[in-house]
Formats: structure tokens, C-alpha cells, sequence
């Protein structure tokens, strides 16, 4: 018997109290959007790439970087669709950031997106509230990224990364978040030889801006970061 909402909010309670309720009834959309948002994204730090996983890619593919002519074909494999706007910004990234493609063929089956300066992490698709990390010069941000489903469990994913790794600046440090409850692309993430470096929470209720909060890794109280848009260091949201 499949379980219900009830059931599995008083699981949620038990493994981590009312507010792991909170979030997980704002993310599978239990509480309307307009009615509440809890959140927290864990920022990732890369230790060292585990070379185990680069034997295991099974086809015949190419990395490269992806370029303005690229965008709408971009659009089309991860959304679906390829509105104006979102182009737009595709187009810009390859030019002003990077976006690392995979091709199979003559077909474009994967990106990621690879930030320097800023990032902008945001839990509602960059609609109305974002917070901007600033990054230490070094630094290289991973933000979306997306591979086919048809060329999944191919052990892709790690030599894109290791593509990344390599045609960035040599001493560039690695970063990327993660939403608390993406439990597969955690574990993923750990596999590879990322490792938790923070955690960042966002809220907001009618009529309230986004509250931006530094959550302590000893459970502690928070750390307000900002409403709204805040602007902050990424280094100043790292635990040692």
C-alpha cells in the first residue's frame, strides 16, 4: 500500500523534526507556493575527483565548449522548449560564463554550467529572490546541468567534470549546491569526491521577502544572511 502524505510527514518528524515537515511538504507542494517556502541548499566543495569513476563511460563522446549557436538546442534538451528569453540568457552564458556540452554524433545530449565572479542561487527559478554569492577568484561555480535521459547511468557526469576540471584555470576550486532533499544527486555528488561545506536556508510567507539564513553545522541557531536579494561571499558561508 502506497504511503500516505500524512504517513510520510510523520516519518519526516521523527528523522528531523518540524522543520524537515516544513520543507518537505513546501516541496512536494503540500503548502501552495503562495502560502509558504522552506528550503535548504547544501553547498558542496569538490575535495579531489575519485578517478575510479572514469573508467566506467560506456559510448562515444565529446567535450567541448558550447557556444552561442549552441542556445536554443540547449533550451530544447533540458526544458523542452526554447522561449525567447531563455535563450536569450544561453546564448549570454556561453559568451560572458561557460557551459561545457557533451555531444553523440552530431546530437547534443548534455551541459553544465560553469560560473566565475558570481553565482546566483535561487529557489524559485529566479522569479523574484536570489542570493548572490560572490567567489574568490579561484573559484568556479557549477550551476545547472542536465544529460539525456537516454544516455543516463553511462558514466557521463564525471568526465564532464574532469572536462571542466581540466580546461579551467590551473589551482581553480570547485563548488556547487544542492537541494537538501535531492537525496540522488547528494549521494552522487559524495561519490565523485564532493564533500558538504554549508548550508544555506531560504523562507519566505505572504507579504515577507526571501529571509536568507546560514544554518550552523552544530545545529545552532542560524545566521541571518539578508531578505530579498542579498549579496554575500561564498567564502563567509564555508565551514572550515
Amino acid at each position: 500500500m502506497a504511503e500516505s502524505k500524512l504517513a510520510r510527514l510523520r516519518r519526516y518528524y521523527r528523522e528531523g523534526g518540524a522543520e524537515l515537515v516544513l520543507q518537505v511538504a513546501c516541496h512536494h507542494g503540500y503548502l501552495p507556493e503562495r502560502m509558504c517556502h522552506y528550503s535548504v541548499s547544501d553547498l558542496f566543495r569538490l575535495r579531489a575527483l575519485d578517478d575510479r569513476l572514469l573508467r566506467r563511460m560506456r559510448g562515444d563522446y565529446l567535450f567541448s565548449d558550447a557556444t552561442r549557436a549552441d542556445a536554443e538546442a540547449l533550451s530544447l534538451l533540458a526544458w523542452g522548449n526554447a522561449p525567447a528569453k531563455r535563450v536569450d540568457y544561453l546564448a549570454g552564458l556561453t559568451e560572458e560564463q561557460r557551459i561545457v556540452r557533451v555531444t553523440s554524433g552530431d546530437a547534443l545530449i548534455g551541459f553544465l554550467q560553469l560560473f566565475r565572479g558570481e553565482y546566483d542561487l535561487s529557489r524559485d527559478d529566479y522569479r523574484s529572490s536570489r542570493l548572490r554569492l560572490v567567489l574568490e577568484p579561484e573559484d568556479v561555480f557549477l550551476g545547472y546541468g542536465f544529460i539525456d535521459p537516454a544516455h543516463r547511468l553511462k558514466g557521463i557526469f564525471p568526465f564532464l567534470i574532469r572536462h571542466a576540471i581540466q580546461t579551467s584555470a590551473p589551482g581553480s576550486r570547485f563548488f556547487t549546491d544542492i537541494d537538501r532533499l535531492n537525496s540522488g544527486s547528494r549521494k552522487a555528488h559524495l561519490r565523485l569526491g564532493f564533500e558538504l561545506a554549508g548550508s544555506v536556508r531560504a523562507w519566505w510567507t505572504p507579504a515577507v521577502a526571501t529571509r536568507w539564513s546560514l544554518l550552523a553545522p552544530d545545529g545552532g541557531p542560524p545566521r541571518r544572511l539578508g531578505h530579498g536579494n542579498p549579496r554575500v561571499a561564498l567564502a563567509t558561508l564555508l565551514t572550515a
